[in-house]
């Protein structure tokens, strides 16, 4: 496998100038299309991927670490396929719309001003991750390990508090209400 280090690549359009799979360490993407583009077994190392189109790629076996995603479109991602303990990154003014990251342990993720909406966050392991303004409508949580999470500027999400582990999980009054969905409770204030 190809070891580029180093390297920036700006504006490139990966769906007319393939793609090489490889080890990218300490590289940089801007303004890069990658739209349903096939990253499979591809390493990421202290990356940075600032205003990329990376909608439905392909992660299979992927590793992604200490990487981050900045103004990044990643609309319907399945990074549960990406490698086991291999996904390490944080997203910042990204939509990371109807993605999925089913049953990965993603402890201490960071996720600031992104659109995280009908993504599959079911048997996750999201301990201490921070969601700071996010959209989280319909995300789903179901039987994930959300302990110590930071809702607490978040917004639009439900969370079944009997099907998921939420100790010590941080939430604003307006937010908590998320908490009691399942219940069909009116409140008023």
């Amino acid at each position: 496998m190809k070891l580029t280090e180093d390297q920036e690549f700006e504006q490139i359009d990966f769906q007319v100038q393939p793609f090489t799979p490889g080890e990218y360490e300490n590289c940089s993407f801007i303004k890069c299309g990658f739209a349903g583009v096939i990253l499979d077994g591809s390493i990421f190392i202290n990356c940075t991927f600032t205003d990329c189109d990376m909608s439905v790629v392909r992660v299979n076996q992927v590793v992604f670490r200490d990487t981050h995603f900045v103004g990044c479109k990643l609309i319907g991602i399945l990074f549960d396929s990406c490698k086991e303990y291999g996904l390490d990154v944080s997203f910042s003014n990204c939509i990371i719309d109807n993605a999925s990251f089913y049953g990965t342990k993603i402890k201490g993720m960071r996720f600031t001003k992104c659109s995280v909406k009908s993504v599959d966050f079911a048997n996750a392991d999201l301990n201490t991750a921070q969601f700071d303004d996010c959209d989280l409508l319909n995300a789903k949580f179901d039987n994930s390990v959300l302990e110590k999470v930071n809702f607490t500027s978040s917004y639009n999400y439900a969370i079944d508090i009997d099907a998921n582990r939420i100790k010590k999980s941080k939430h604003s009054v307006q937010g908590a209400m998320g908490l009691l969905d399942k219940y069909d409770i009116i409140i008023e204030g």
